[in-house]
């Protein structure tokens, strides 16, 4: 008696490569995302740095470029993290056996782009919640 049914293992086979290119695309996507909000705060460090204070912005509806670019940035790494761990994944079920270290690399790649998400989430927080709880401006309502 085998553990593997054949037809499940071909299905989760096809749902793990389709979502490692989804995953891919998504990271495509954050990769022209990151370079949009991304170029302020760091051309405003390089500048800072080098005595020149002139605001460069593509972007002025943005009101903290630091946490939108981490947002984006650890998006981006989400998004590659999940890609690796559903190939990962699609290598064990298309075989159609275990592999335990494809297991374990898809467990690597689950285990970071969840922490990626983490730091998604709070840096997006602070774009989204600066005003329900007046982050950087007194005592909550």
């Amino acid at each position: 008696d085998s553990i593997h049914d054949p037809d499940v293992d071909l299905a989760q086979c096809t749902i793990d490569s389709m979502q490692a290119a989804f995953s891919l695309g998504a990271a495509g996507t954050g990769v022209s995302a990151a370079t949009r909000v991304c170029r302020t705060p760091w051309r405003q460090s390089w500048e800072g740095n080098y005595g020149t204070t002139q605001r460069i912005s593509q972007d002025q509806n943005i009101s903290n470029p630091e946490a939108t670019c981490t947002a984006a940035t650890t998006d981006l790494i989400s998004a590659f993290s999940f890609a690796a761990a559903f190939l990962a994944d699609a290598a064990t079920n298309c075989a159609m056996g275990f592999i335990t270290k494809a297991q374990c690399a898809g467990d690597i790649g689950y285990l970071i782009a969840s922490f990626a998400e983490v730091a998604t989430s709070a840096a997006t927080m602070t774009q989204t919640c600066r005003d329900v709880f007046r982050i950087g401006g007194g005592a909550p309502p």
